[in-house]
């Protein structure tokens, strides 16, 4: 093949991608006709929607307010995610000689599971010895406990003494 006529191909074609660039360009971009939902979520939405949050003179405040305007001017008292909120009162302290329960006491524990591609994954506190929650799959062995099922609110823990199910808190 001559190198004129390679020319000749690679402008016929350059010609070409452009048209198609400027045509695609031309055209409104288009929605998709209709959502499809990921198949691991297809549980039942729920029958009513969430409740407004706050009143609508609020949020219409908060969504007419102008944040980069010159009149604005820093909050008197710095916001501090840690500090308690107004009117909180703690828990009173315990009395000295009265058992309370701790939560060290409460193993088994379950605080998450998380199902994915490589396995489930469970996050629990099985060993009363050990101060943080650890990660286990199932098959794994604890001292008495054996991690049976993994699920996505529950874990199923195999003993000597007979099988527990722990739940996740909602």
């Amino acid at each position: 093949m001559s190198t004129a006529r390679l020319h000749a191909i690679l402008r016929w074609l350059t010609v070409l991608f452009l048209g198609l660039a400027l045509g695609a360009m031309a055209l409104p971009a288009r929605a998709p006709d209709a959502v499809t939902t990921p198949a691991a979520l297809d549980s039942a939405a729920p029958a009513t929607a969430p409740a407004a949050i706050g009143d609508a003179a609020r949020r219409a405040a908060v969504v007419e307010a102008n944040i980069f305007s010159d009149a604005r001017r820093p909050p008197s008292v710095r916001y501090d995610p840690f500090a308690p909120e107004p009117g909180f009162a703690p828990a009173p302290a315990p009395e000295p000689g009265v058992p309370t329960p701790a939560d060290d006491d409460g193993v088994p524990r379950l605080y998450g599971t998380l199902l994915g591609p490589g396995g489930a994954l469970a996050l629990m506190r099985l060993d009363p010895a050990l101060p943080d929650a650890q990660l286990y799959r199932e098959g794994d062995r604890v001292g008495p406990y054996r991690v049976g099922r993994i699920t996505e609110q529950s874990v199923i823990l195999d003993t000597s003494g007979g099988r527990i199910v722990l739940r996740l808190n909602r």
